[in-house]
């Protein structure tokens, strides 16, 4: 069953999607309570920062994901695998749930994987409407194309 459309917007009320880099992360953890957070990782990043992810949110389901930002097939770039397990992970979004998704800058990969969870819960056709509705809340998004693209084949039957 597909989510109820609202006709002022031609798009069903989204879950509220939040993008942001690395850098607004922990402001964000301060100043909301999210149900549920992506956290995009380089390839090469090491350290303990999914670590202070898991800590800034411990009441959130998390997916760590890493792949770097790369539109192209390429070694680091996201996979179908990768993007399966995002799709699959917010599967039971509802529209009541607030979704922070980070990369380091906040500007493709969060966005690409934002835009592929909004569409998978919005349904087929609503992909024009699904990303405006994600401008308006972060105009400077450029959606990381090869995630949106593996998001595609696996969304449409």
């Amino acid at each position: 069953m597909l989510p109820r459309m609202d006709s002022s917007t031609q798009v069903c009320r989204l879950p509220q999607f939040t993008i942001c880099g690395l850098g607004d992360v922990r402001n964000h953890s301060r100043q909301e309570a999210f149900t549920h957070v992506v956290s995009i990782w380089d390839t090469a990043t090491r350290g303990d920062g999914p670590d202070q992810i898991k800590a800034y949110f411990p009441a959130s389901r998390i997916h760590l994901a890493r792949f770097d930002d790369i539109e192209v097939e390429s070694a680091g770039a996201v996979t179908g695998e990768m993007v399966r397990a995002i799709l699959d992970f917010g599967s039971g979004l509802s529209a009541a749930d607030k979704v922070l998704v980070h990369c380091l800058a906040g500007l493709s990969r969060s966005p690409g994987v934002a835009f592929a969870l909004a569409c998978q819960f919005a349904g087929p056709g609503n992909e024009a409407a699904v990303l405006r509705s994600l401008l308006v809340r972060a105009p400077w998004i450029k959606p990381n194309r090869r995630v949106v693209r593996l998001a595609d084949d696996l969304l449409i039957p």
